[in-house]
């Protein structure tokens, strides 16, 4: 809300983590994607080309890193008598695709008529770390997996 007082370090931290993560992703995931054009066809009065989609890709990265820089930047504001360490064994992040669809093309508007694009995903996270502070020591050793289905559809109107 606009009353909501904002910090703004720890949103220029949080900033600079998604901008590493964002970046690192991007170069995430490899696969294939086979487009088969299936003939023309009537859609409701329109006349189109038929693609059908398959899709598969896969990857993961590595994101210790990005966890470190933003651990060394909260290092950075905390109280000079509050002492961490940190190490990270693991902080791999993987994702999972596999998805088929069919893209109808309007001929003569020469634009995308509609895109009807389903699959399912799978991200997985794995986390082994060790912290140390202030005399302290705690580990870490975590696993997550999300699996689910994704569908995305697209229309235009004239």
């Amino acid at each position: 809300s606009e009353d909501a007082e904002v910090d703004e370090e720890a949103m220029e931290m949080f900033e600079g983590f998604m901008e590493s993560l964002v970046e690192k992703v991007g170069d995430l995931v490899d696969g294939q994607c086979v487009c088969t054009y299936k003939g023309t066809r009537d859609e409701a009065g329109t006349r189109v080309g038929e693609i059908q989609i398959e899709i598969e890709a896969s990857g993961s990265v590595d994101l210790r890193e990005i966890l470190l820089q933003v651990f060394e930047t909260a290092m950075a504001q905390a109280p000079e008598e509050f002492e961490a360490n940190m190490d990270i064994g693991t902080a791999d992040l993987s994702v999972e695709y596999k998805g088929s669809g069919v893209l109808l093309w309007n001929l003569a508007a020469g634009r995308v008529h509609s895109l009807a694009l389903d699959g399912e995903m799978e991200f997985g996270f794995k986390l082994d770390a060790d912290f140390e502070a202030n005399g302290e020591s705690h580990g870490v050793d975590a696993a997550l997996e999300m699996t689910g289905e994704m569908q995305n559809e697209v229309r235009t109107e004239e």
